[in-house]
């Protein structure tokens, strides 16, 4: 194979082809896996968004976040799933490996618009196949919105090339449209019209206001969905510089990754102080600063300058996202797999042309050594997938990487709890709060004290919960009911009020604070409780009696 001028048609259909079975390969048992307690329930299994495929299913998914991103066309894909086979996760998983797929076609695709090199795209293609970095976004259902996003973006920078190239604005006019898809997919693209200036530059052309302008359409697309994702955002804005600090440990988290893919987890927690005297995030910041200056002292050399932009640029909008939970800086993650699955694209141009620049030596010996190396990476990948098995699979891996993951004890807790194993779940969630008082665990300490009759250990174990979360309506209520049940009436309406104020959704919120408005002769508060109530799903037995003394209903 010549190593410049285009592919030919049986060169195209012979990668194609490979390319298909490889990942297929790699990924095909994975297709078997369940969904997972980790975002699958809120997105697929009890979002009611994705439950039919109509106008108004396609306008809540329009105008409604997942709960804080704007992915109305991820949504969308759901939709679709739902309607071939409703729940069953196969279809789900599919549908991420055949974008998964795309992905690779259009990486191998940008990649030799950019360098014009065969080896070096089909290197950079192939490494993105299997490499087991990626393995979260083609394994995890709930990561749709991240290869689905990538398939519209790398259409975005090859018809921008490809107009860049031709002149012809077409090629322009599908950019912006696959650039607006890329965004309704996931908003964490926005910076892809900067991207399109480097390209430029990388193209030798000149950064004017010609230059800018003519990029309009894709820096208002910018913009507007900028704004909308502002709108989303729940997590606090504060903590710039400890946000700074964990971004630089994710700079670097990523790229060596890449070369030594061992200990992938699902979550990678940091419980250390968020200092610059922390030795990781000291070495870390000093490791970027000095990447920076090893780039600038080789800035005649444009690739590298290129791809070390396009990575933090495409990384960037990621790094702010490190907090999760309700208890802002209790619950910092340094980084996730899929937020590499762009960014690694820029590195793994490097590493193609490394590759070349081997093969034009060493042409066989470059050959064996790449067939090796995705050989080990297929094999990784593989065993990355099966983790995404099932709930259990998924939190213990996390546990094997990050044994004082409080936040896999209690996923591990709830699964043994669904299995009946009440005991073992007691024990996970001990484990959990050991590490770190966490309220969603305390508040399934109560359900479970709750559930066997234990009223003060849930009373204990709810007003825990409280102290470590004020945002959860939900120990609030059972809370209030319980104390309201004791005679402590006053306690018990400060507490359902509180929850009331979080916008609980729990029928039993409005429905004793109905009791108790009846109680004190607030007539017209009463009925509006029990009628919220009712609209919630309270059983009507219970609520028509009490609209019955109030002179409300049959």
């Amino acid at each position: 194979m010549t190593d410049d001028g285009h592919f030919s048609r049986a060169q195209k259909w012979l990668l194609a082809c490979g390319i298909v079975a490889l990942t297929a390969i790699v990924y095909g048992r994975s297709l078997g896996n369940g969904f997972v307690t980790w975002d699958d329930g809120s997105l697929i299994t009890e979002n009611p968004l994705i439950r039919s495929l109509s106008p108004s299913s396609i306008i809540g998914a329009f105008t409604s976040y997942d709960p804080e991103l704007y992915v109305p066309l991820t949504t969308l894909s759901y939709q679709f799933n739902y309607l071939v086979a409703g729940l069953h996760p196969f279809i789900y998983h599919f549908t991420n490996l055949a974008l998964h797929i795309l992905n690779v076609f259009g990486v191998v695709w940008v990649v030799f618009l950019l360098c014009k090199r065969k080896s070096v795209a089909i290197a950079a293609g192939l490494l993105f196949a299997v490499h087991p970095l990626n393995t979260e976004a083609v394994a995890w259902a709930s990561a749709r919105k991240d290869v689905l996003a990538t398939v519209f973006f790398l259409l975005t920078i090859g018809w921008y090339i490809r107009f860049l190239r031709t002149g012809a604005q077409r090629y322009r006019f599908w950019s912006v449209m696959a650039f607006l898809l890329a965004l309704l997919s996931k908003v964490t693209v926005i910076l892809t019209s900067v991207v399109l200036l480097l390209i430029d530059w990388y193209e030798g052309r000149s950064l004017d206001r010609e230059a800018v302008k003519e990029k309009w359409s894709h820096l208002l697309l910018a913009v507007v969905f900028g704004m909308i994702a502002w709108f989303g955002k729940a997590t606090s804005g504060s903590f710039f510089f400890e946000k700074v600090l964990i971004g630089m440990k994710s700079i670097i988290f990523y790229p060596m990754k890449l070369l030594w893919p061992m200990h992938l987890s699902a979550i990678y927690p940091y419980t250390s102080p968020i200092t610059l005297s922390t030795p990781d995030l000291f070495f870390s910041t000093a490791a970027v600063i000095a990447l920076c200056v090893v780039v600038y002292i080789f800035r005649r050399h444009r690739t590298i300058v290129f791809a070390w932009l396009f990575y933090l640029l495409m990384l960037l909008p990621t790094l702010t996202n490190i907090t999760r939970g309700r208890n802002e800086l209790l619950d910092v993650i340094f980084a996730s797999d899929r937020y590499a699955y762009i960014p690694i694209i820029a590195l793994l141009l490097l590493v193609g042309l490394f590759f070349a620049f081997l093969r034009d030596r060493w042409r066989h010996i470059a050959d064996g050594g790449l067939a090796l190396l995705l050989c080990a990476l297929a094999v990784a990948a593989y065993a990355q997938s099966l983790t995404w098995k099932d709930s259990r699979s998924l939190f213990t891996q996390v546990l094997a990487v990050y044994p004082d993951s409080y936040v896999a004890h209690t996923n591990i807790g709830t699964e043994l709890y669904k299995e009946g194993d009440v005991s073992g779940a007691m024990g996970e969630y001990e484990k959990a709060v050991s590490i770190r008082p966490d309220g969603t665990t305390y508040y399934n300490i109560g359900q479970i004290h709750l559930a066997y009759g234990r009223k003060t250990d849930a009373i204990a174990a709810f007003r825990k919960s409280i102290e470590a979360s004020q945002k959860d309506p939900d120990p609030f209520t059972y809370l209030g009911v319980l104390l309201l049940e004791q005679g402590n009436s006053v306690e018990a309406q400060s507490l359902l009020t509180q929850a009331y104020a979080l916008k609980s959704t729990m029928p039993h919120t409005s429905y004793y604070l109905g009791v108790l408005a009846l109680e004190q002769g607030r007539r017209e508060e009463a009925i509006t409780y029990f009628n919220e109530s009712l609209a919630l799903g309270m059983d009507p037995a219970e609520v028509q009696p009490k609209l019955q003394v109030l002179g409300v209903g049959d």
